[in-house]
């Protein structure tokens, strides 16, 4: 719990980070009417909150938006015209082996139809490489790896609190017509609010997680 709890306030400080300039000037005023994005910020704190949740010395290494290149099984993106390229926001490495995959999203926000629709692709895309051999590029060097037979994939949402209605209704759907685990870490006040004390708290999700991230 501690470490979960963690992780969403290292989330919420991203948030209020992210209002901030990240440059300023000594002659004229600068105003930012948006916040910076945290997409790679929330990546980055989800891959060491799974890094921190493996046994140490874990063989399991733990990849951030690779590029895997399917050139060598000879499959091809969309328009058929060039090698396939997958990248996920987190993937699990073992033994050359990519055992999970994770599809880190910070919310939902109204958006139920395309979640729904996004985790058909993910699926379809998982059925497709699923034995499939693959290179990889980490620290300067091509790896082959190979995907999993078993490959695992996981859609997180990190704050559910926005279109909270359909939240469970959307999970429902997503296992049942896709087979796909989507899990909320947390509810109540989304973690980008501008209130001083938000509320929210940890959901059960977060145990399921851990469980997954451990098993």
């Amino acid at each position: 719990m501690k470490h979960q709890n963690e992780f969403i306030n290292q989330i919420r400080k991203s948030y209020l980070e992210a209002r901030k300039l990240k440059f300023t000037s000594d002659k004229n005023k600068m105003i930012r009417g948006t916040s910076h994005s945290i997409s790679s910020l929330a990546e980055d704190l989800f891959a060491k909150y799974c890094a921190d949740l493996l046994e140490r010395n874990s063989r399991t290494q733990v990849l951030i938006d690779p590029q895997i290149s399917f050139k060598i099984s000879g499959l091809k993106n969309k328009s058929g015209k060039r090698p396939l390229l997958v990248r996920p926001d987190i993937c699990f490495l073992k033994d050359n082996e990519v055992t999970k995959i994770f599809d880190i999203k910070t919310d939902l926000g109204y958006k139920r139809k395309e979640i729904i629709n996004q985790a058909g692709d993910l699926k379809k895309l998982v059925s497709k490489i699923k034995g499939k051999n693959a290179t990889v590029n980490l620290e300067n060097e091509e790896r082959k790896i190979r995907i999993s037979k078993t490959l695992q994939e996981f859609i997180v949402v990190v704050s559910g609190a926005e279109n909270s209605g359909n939240i469970k209704e959307t999970k429902a759907i997503i296992k049942r017509k896709h087979k796909i685990n989507m899990l909320i870490l947390a509810k109540g006040d989304h973690l980008n609010t501008y209130k001083p004390n938000p509320k929210f708290k940890l959901t059960s999700d977060f145990n399921s997680l851990d469980s997954f991230i451990r098993k």
